[in-house]
């Protein structure tokens, strides 16, 4: 029963809402927002009494994982309705554009209001309160329903109605109108139907292309962002719910919705991109997983995307010749414009110094200098090509492997690996869904399955596998497929592969090509955080690998990463541009043009001596050029770069040297007045030679650490050791071993004693002439009372 409350005339009018509006012949349109609904009750209680209906329908959960769920049913709903006998009358008034029926987007809508209105005069009726469009609302609940009415003029409906349907109207999405009827009657057969649902109601979650003509008056696409934004958490949490096991008879629909919910949005729950529903064989496994057509036991469906949907977006290419740099919404696109990079705001460019002091100071142990290097890398990684090109015509050969074509984030998880990647990312495209996640189902498909896949067909068994190689194989030839290609240059991002993707056989085949190999033409890089363990994998590095890919560590943790340093993050995500990539890009290119041109040595010879010098030297210009140039990026603008090898090695001898049990084993000793250390062959791990050889290894021959190696322990100079590793603990020790300790802490004291001595002879002393001073006859006159 429904209770019908008169506020203009404060009365109760009726307790049937259906009676009630067929008291009012004289309004032919329907405008209505209700939580739930069905079809059935609109073609036989509304279709009747009016003329034009427009309906908004809520949400039917609210449950935050229902939302996206209720978007991937809907598919089914609206096609079962299109396809339902006993619903003909529905459709066909859909279909003359006299029904029109939407679904809420993003946020639940739990409104029910309806109002009626006439085509031939100002007046109108509306009703809200708790009531929905059902026949349990109307005979079984008690439900309440204010009816305000008057003229569409009134004040209340221009400032209360009039605004409120216009907002639902806009939080809202078409579901069934006359344009997805008559594609959808039009089409051949039930799968083609099917796939003029999927196309117009899952399309909604994805980006989207149109075309826009340019100043110039020429047409290109342009990518416009989903009209159904979901919160990225909300993906993430649907994600989850849908893996918890439940009960069977539900198990296979989850499964289904959840092979759905990867094919639209990537691990991170940002959508994927522009061309998934054009593609024929996409939409068409994906129409076979919404309607769940696939045998449980026997098939599973697999959704593969493109090499070149993977590359990044908006992309940075150069024409054929290497002359000309151009952007483009996409690689396959047909509209490119020339790339002009001003000088960049000030705020873009101090951004890098800002990055660099955070991972100074946040970290447990200094690593900006590591986070210096990485953005040097990144801003120059579209210049790589073509400093390999002058070093194999300037220089020879053998340097090439010196200048690496993929660069390497490690370290542990939690260190930052993964928002540097971002801030790449940022740098580079200004899009922030261009990261590759490595662990997407994608690259953990055996071969065979993807063969299957692409040629349209039904796998049989698992299609997935828990093989690293697999993982690896699927990763690499992706990363080839991009950076075999010629023109683009802004780089690939591979986010979270496993702890063997660089040094796999796969890996190092890779490197080996890419690093041998100069064709002369413009290519694009390869950026990747991997951490250090994972699954009982381990990263290990050898030379060859160290030089052929520029490996830069993350190990040090967050000291407290607190809600300041992530909103320092978040900000520094959100405002990243490709302003100063763009910009250094071309000057840079210039430069390398003019150094080839004049047959520069002095200045070749600096680039073939330091990758990142030109980087480095234009980045050095453009600060001093803004008046920028602080002694904070004075410092890494001219020192040498992150060395991976180096840092490795300082951490080992760090860990060596704070082990009790190989302190204990250390001798000290004094040899030209410099104090040196012991390292028997037995405090080293495994107690090799190999081990001794490696901890040798590590020791940069500079720094003049340690001269020779032999069999039973290395000779340490402590205080170059000490400069090497920045930390004073192997110093002390040798004080405290030498009695230096207890002699500067007895100097010390009797220092202090000495001090305090003679301030307190000083405090007496001045206190003797005072009272000397009032005695006096002098004193005692000028004093009288």
């Amino acid at each position: 029963m429904v209770d019908i409350f008169d506020r203009t005339e404060i009365r109760k009018i009726g307790t049937n809402f259906l009676s009630e509006i067929q008291k009012h012949p004289e309004f032919d349109h329907f405008w209505g927002c209700t939580f739930n609904t069905t079809p059935s009750f609109i073609q036989e209680k509304l279709l009747p009494h009016f003329k034009k209906i427009d309906l908004i329908i809520g949400l039917t959960g609210t449950e935050a994982h229902q939302t996206l769920a209720n978007h991937i049913n809907s598919v089914n709903t609206a096609t079962e309705i299109l396809e339902d006998d006993k619903l003909k009358e529905l459709v066909d008034r859909i279909q003359d554009e006299d029904c029109v029926l939407r679904y809420t987007k993003d946020q639940m809508i739990h409104t029910k209001l309806y109002v009626l209105t006439s085509s031939i005069s100002d007046e109108y009726r509306a009703y809200v309160g708790s009531m929905n469009l059902s026949d349990q609302a109307l005979r079984q609940n008690r439900e309440m329903l204010i009816c305000d009415h008057g003229l569409k003029s009134d004040k209340l409906f221009q400032t209360i109605y009039q605004p409120m349907m216009k907002d639902l109207w806009q939080d809202s999405t078409t579901y069934l109108d006359a344009k997805m009827v008559r594609s959808f009657q039009s089409a051949p057969d039930i799968e083609s139907k099917r796939k003029v649902v999927t196309t117009e109601l899952i399309g909604k979650l994805l980006p989207q292309t149109e075309e826009k003509v340019d100043e110039n008056g020429e047409m290109h696409r342009a990518v416009i962002g989903p009209e159904i934004s979901l919160p990225v958490k909300e993906i993430i949490e649907t994600k989850q719910v849908l893996k918890k096991p439940v009960n069977p008879h539900l198990e296979q629909d989850r499964k289904d919705n959840l092979n759905v919910i990867n094919a639209l949005y990537d691990p991170k729950g940002h959508p994927q991109t522009v061309k998934t529903l054009s593609d024929e064989k996409y939409s068409t496994q994906l129409v076979h997983v919404l309607f769940h057509e696939v045998d449980p036991d026997n098939s599973n469906v697999v959704i593969l995307q493109s090499p070149q949907e993977r590359f990044p977006k908006p992309i940075y290419i150069y024409d054929k010749d290497g002359d000309t740099l151009t952007k483009a919404n996409a690689y396959d696109s047909e509209y490119r414009v020339a790339a002009v990079g001003p000088v960049p705001p000030k705020d873009k460019i101090q951004m890098i110094e800002e990055i660099v002091k955070f991972y100074g100071e946040v970290k447990q142990r200094d690593e900006s200098k590591a986070t210096f290097s990485f953005l040097m890398y990144v801003l120059e990684s579209a210049n790589i090509w073509r400093i390999r090109e002058l070093v194999w015509k300037m220089g020879s050969k053998a340097r090439l492997g010196d200048i690496p074509v993929v660069c390497a984030l490690v370290g542990q998880g939690g260190t930052g690996k993964t928002t540097l990647l971002e801030i790449a990312e940022g740098l580079t495209s200004g899009n922030h869904n261009n990261i590759i996640q490595a662990g997407d189902d994608e690259f953990w498909i055996k071969e065979t399955a993807k063969k299957e896949a692409r040629s349209g067909k039904r796998i049989t068994g698992d299609p997935k596998s828990n093989s690293f190689q697999v993982n690896n194989n699927n990763l690499w030839g992706l990363a080839d497929t991009y950076m075999q290609t010629d023109g683009p240059v802004t780089p690939m991002l591979i986010d979270d592969p496993i702890p063997t993707f660089i040094t796999s056989s796969k890996g190092e085949q890779a490197l080996k090509k890419y690093t041998n190999t100069c064709s002369g033409n413009p290519h694009p890089v390869l950026l990747v955080a991997l951490n250090s363990q994972d699954k009982n994998v381990s990263f290990s590095v050898n030379a060859q690998t160290n030089r052929r890919a520029y490996l830069i560590s993350q190990e040090n943790q967050f000291k407290d990463r607190n809600k300041e340093q992530l909103k320092f993050t978040n900000y520094i995500q959100k405002d990243l541009s490709p302003d100063l990539f763009q910009y250094l890009t071309q000057q840079i290119d210039a430069y390398l043009q003019q150094v080839e041109e004049e047959n520069n040595i002095d200045e070749f010879n600096k680039i073939d001596k330091d990758f990142l010098y030109p980087v480095k030297k234009i980045f050095k210009e453009l600060l001093i050029s803004q008046d920028l140039l602080d002694p904070y990026m004075e410092q890494y603008l001219d020192a040498e770069n992150y060395n991976f090898k180096d840092d490795a090695g300082c951490r080992n001898w760090r860990a060596l040297l704070s082990d009790k049990g190989v302190i204990e084993k250390i001798t000290f000793h004094k040899r030209d007045d410099r104090p040196l250390a012991f390292v028997p062959r037995d405090a080293f791990p495994g107690n090799s030679s190999n081990k001794i050889n490696q901890y040798f290894d590590y020791i940069p021959p500079k720094m003049n650490i340690c001269a020779t190696r032999q069999d039973a322990g290395l000779y340490i100079d402590i205080k170059n050791m000490c400069k090497w590793l920045d930390d004073e603990h192997l110093l002390k020790l040798y004080e405290d071993d030498q009695g230096i300790t207890k002699r500067k802490e007895r100097k010390e004291y009797f220092d202090d004693f000495a001090e305090n001595f003679a301030s307190a002879m000083v405090q007496a002393q001045e206190k003797q002439r005072k009272e000397k001073r009032k005695n006096s006859f002098l004193y005692k006159l000028t004093h009288r009372e």
